[in-house]
Parts: C-alpha cells; sequence; structure tokens
C-alpha cells in the first residue's frame, strides 16, 4: 500500500507525457511479451480517453470563464462525474446495494430510494466521496481503481450471463 500513490503517480505522469500514439507503436515492438502489450494497449487507450476528457474540461472552463465564472465549479462536477464512472465501473457498480455497501464502509450515509437507478446513485456516492478528507478519499479512490473492470471484463460477464 506504501508504493501505491507513488506506483499511480507515475501512471497518471506517463499519460500526461505521451500520447496514445506514442504507447501504440511501443506496443509493435517485437521483443515484448503479451502481458507488456496488453498493458501499452491499455494505456493508449486511457490515453485516448484522457485527452478527449481534458479537452471537454476546457471546452467547458472557457465557456464558464465567458459567463463570468471561474471554472471551479466545472472541475469540481467534472471530478465528480469521473469518479462516478469510475464507481460504475468497480465492481461496487455493479448493484446498488454494493455501492451502499462501499459509502458505508467510509463512513459515508448513502440512502437510496425505490427504482432509483445505479448512475443516479452512484453520482450521489460522488458526490459524498468529494467531501471526505484527502486521505481517505484517496484510500476510496484507490480501492475503486483496484476493483475496476476493463470493458472486456464487463463483455465477458454480459456474454456469461447469457448463456445461462
Amino acid at each position: 500500500m506504501s508504493n501505491l500513490h507513488a506506483i499511480l503517480s507515475d501512471l497518471h505522469r506517463l499519460l500526461s507525457t505521451y500520447r496514445s500514439e506514442d504507447f501504440l507503436e511501443a506496443s509493435k515492438y517485437p521483443g515484448l511479451g503479451r502481458p507488456l502489450k496488453d498493458t501499452l494497449l491499455s494505456l493508449a487507450s486511457e490515453a485516448r480517453e484522457e485527452a478527449k476528457q481534458s479537452a471537454n474540461q476546457k471546452k467547458r472552463t472557457v465557456v464558464d470563464q465567458k459567463s463570468g465564472d471561474l471554472g471551479n465549479t466545472t472541475a469540481l462536477d467534472s471530478d465528480k462525474a469521473s469518479l462516478a464512472e469510475l464507481i460504475l465501473r468497480s465492481h461496487y457498480g455493479a448493484a446498488v446495494s454494493s455501492m451502499v455497501s462501499f459509502a458505508n464502509s467510509y463512513g459515508l450515509k448513502l440512502q437510496t430510494r425505490p427504482k432509483e437507478s445505479r448512475e443516479r446513485v452512484a453520482k450521489r456516492l460522488a458526490t459524498l466521496m468529494t467531501n471526505l478528507p484527502d486521505g481517505k478519499k484517496g484510500q476510496a479512490a484507490a480501492e475503486l481503481i483496484a476493483k475496476a473492470s476493463s470493458q472486456t471484463q464487463g463483455w465477458i460477464n454480459v456474454i456469461k450471463s447469457s448463456k445461462r
């Protein structure tokens, strides 16, 4: 756990330093094993997503600045949205009850309403998480990242459930 923040920091530095094309080019190197190639392809995909999010956030900040706002709420909304996406991609996002259990484990009171969508509950959980102290917030985010399922895993789950 002590190296977790250093590892995540290095990953974010890599993603901000190199473009998606750089990771794709590196994955074509002939001496790489399959796991490392898969990792580079995943980083390429993540770099692409991060570039899209960064461009969207810059557009929103420009619009907010034109309207007189300094963009602080936009950055906060963007953080909540990306946190909600992370929640939904994690194993906790599979069911509302899992999200409630996750919230309880961090001392958050997340109450749900009947027939409330997972997306809405994830957004509310993200809002609650932004109010956590930085240490706890980092720990919760690290747990979500560790339990995040990839898109491939999501399709595997869909295929498995359709065979039943």
